[in-house]
């Protein structure tokens, strides 16, 4: 008998918000999606040095 894996499906989700969001955010995510399994996932929290738009030339905080 050979073992096949089965994995459940995966969905990743990338949203760039102004810092003084974040934590609002962050928490919403966790109330609404968590179940309490090991598998729910991770939120993974890093700064942005510089964000540009292209299209409008836009900088900072303007560019999100």
């Amino acid at each position: 008998m050979k073992y096949i894996p089965e994995f459940g499906s995966r969905t990743k989700i990338e949203v760039l918000v102004p810092d003084a969001v974040a934590k609002s955010i962050i928490d919403d995510v966790l109330k609404q999606v968590s179940t309490g399994s090991a598998s729910d996932g991770k939120i993974f929290v890093y700064d942005v040095a510089e964000a540009y738009d292209i299209g409008s030339k836009q900088t900072r905080d303007n560019a999100i």
